[in-house]
């Protein structure tokens, strides 16, 4: 988690993506994961991708702040 957030933090969308995959590999629901890798899909131009992230951990916590700013950032593009 640490590396995908350093990843991301730097711009590096694709480490920051395979990162968060691999976390997501053995933590299939872990939404902090889930929302790293929705918003390197965001900022990598994969809208639909993040938006799909988003959804998901919608689904699952209705009231993920982020996850409701990503969902509706991606829509409006």
């Amino acid at each position: 988690m640490a590396l995908g957030g350093m990843h991301l933090e730097k711009r590096d969308y694709p480490r920051a993506t395979s990162e968060y995959r691999r976390v997501l590999l053995y933590y299939p629901d872990d939404l902090d994961a889930m929302s790293g890798l929705a918003w390197a899909a965001y900022y990598s131009g994969e809208k639909s991708e993040a938006l799909t992230l988003f959804q998901r951990i919608l689904a699952m916590s209705p009231n993920y702040t982020y996850a409701r700013l990503g969902a509706a950032m991606a829509s409006a593009q």
